[in-house]
């Protein structure tokens, strides 16, 4: 397909600048001869003219404004306003991940739009969600962009997939779109979203997870019924009365990661009896997503008010700490000591026991030599208990240690909060 820089649609839309490669064709950049503003132009394929000059009548406040559908003798095209920002695709090369806030808040936005664009009728399937046709604008707002793969639901048999792989529902690969299709695209994306901390979400609250996973099951009838429940059921999750569980500040979801961690380097680490004790005893954190299998009815189900977590499914933080404290007696070792205190001080600081928390974080520290991951797990505690000033000292007194450095995003972390 060839460039059409230097094209004049309607006398007026001057293309300067291909900006990439979309679903079905190309982006430009281009001039408004008449009053002097720039707007994007989406070169659309022949065949879905129709879909085209149906765009060309939205209006909702998380798509670019469509101003104009033009047809040459050669190919189509839908100008629209000109979103600048960056792709959630080119902030995750950045930066890794999303906070959970972040993805929440994507999600909602995603959804809020699904409902308004698969309520038309006919309805209209966007057919390509993923990071990189989200973006977020320099104000703020995010965007779903690029809807040259959109797609009226009475045209959804026997289509040729134009979905990413990865993101598609499998459906789509058999020739046929459907509105649930959307719906698996936003649980895919949401995960990538997530980052490696995908595991850290699904254990600390399972019911979050299954909302992702349930958007994103193999089979359509086994995902949310349309877009509306699934944001409803969303809206409960956010309202739900132990908030604080559910939506996680970005270092509280590092907290997991203290557990998994270990657990999976004992994994590759050959020290099986060591790694089945550990198993044994995190055994909850490891099968938080055999929960969410489990309630797999999340629309109907409430959180429990104690827990946060699925009604009936409670957490024995006092049997878990039980077991590590066994572990310590049997396993002497200066690595698997520093792995148990530090899952002992998690463990604590989950079940609501700040004192007990910093009272393992004290004696990994005093007893034992610490590394980067100790300094950096107590370092975010004091954090998130608004001490502050300590954690500034412990800051200095790693960077005092001879030829110490630390690496990885929860170290980042911490150094980043104290900067601020």
């Amino acid at each position: 397909m060839r460039d059409r820089i230097g094209l004049v649609l309607k006398d007026r839309f001057c293309l300067v600048e291909k900006l990439g490669q979309g679903g079905g064709g190309s982006v430009y950049r281009a001039r408004d001869l008449e009053l002097g503003v720039e707007w994007a132009v989406k070169e659309i394929p022949g065949p879905k003219k129709t879909e085209g000059r149906m765009l060309c009548r939205l209006s909702h406040p998380s798509i670019p404004r469509m101003v104009a559908f033009v047809q040459t003798e050669e190919a189509c095209f839908l100008v629209m306003e000109l979103i600048k920002g960056r792709t959630l695709q080119a902030i995750l090369e950045e930066r890794g991940s999303l906070s959970p806030e972040g993805c929440i808040l994507c999600a909602q936005t995603i959804l809020e739009l699904l409902v308004y664009l698969h309520g038309h009728r006919p309805p209209i399937i966007f057919g390509d969600i993923k990071p990189a046709n989200i973006m977020l604008s320099d104000a703020g707002k995010l965007y779903l962009v690029d809807f040259g793969s959109a797609v009226l639901d009475y045209q959804r048999e026997n289509l040729v997939c134009e979905g990413t792989p990865g993101f598609a529902a499998p459906e789509q690969f058999e020739g046929n779109i459907q509105p649930a299709s959307d719906l698996y695209a936003l649980g895919k994306t949401l995960l990538c979203l997530s980052g490696k901390a995908r595991w850290s979400i699904a254990f600390l609250h399972p019911r979050w997870y299954g909302f992702i996973r349930k958007c994103s099951r193999i089979k359509p009838e086994q995902r949310f019924r349309d877009a509306g429940s699934a944001l409803a059921a969303l809206k409960r999750l956010k309202s739900a009365k132990d908030s604080r569980k559910f939506v996680l500040s970005g270092m509280a979801a590092g907290l997991a990661s203290v557990i998994l961690a270990g657990i999976y380097l004992f994994t590759f680490s050959g020290e099986e009896t060591f790694w089945e004790g550990l198993k044994k005893a995190t055994e909850y954190y490891i099968e938080a997503e055999a929960c969410d299998e489990k309630n797999n009815t999340m629309e109907e189900t409430e959180p429990s008010e104690q827990s946060g977590h699925p009604a009936g499914y409670t957490v024995d933080f006092a049997g878990i700490q039980k077991q590590l404290q066994d572990l310590l007696k049997i396993y002497p070792q200066e690595k698997e000591q520093r792995r148990l205190l530090l899952t002992l001080a998690a463990n604590a600081e989950l079940s609501g026991d700040m004192g007990l928390a910093s009272f393992y974080y004290e004696q990994l520290l005093l007893y034992h030599e610490p590394d980067a991951e100790a300094y950096t797990a107590y370092g975010l505690f004091l954090l998130r208990q608004g001490q502050t000033a300590l954690s500034h000292q412990l800051w200095d007194q790693y960077q005092n240690k001879q030829g110490e450095k630390g690496e990885g995003h929860e170290y980042d972390l911490w150094k980043s909060r104290l900067q601020n």
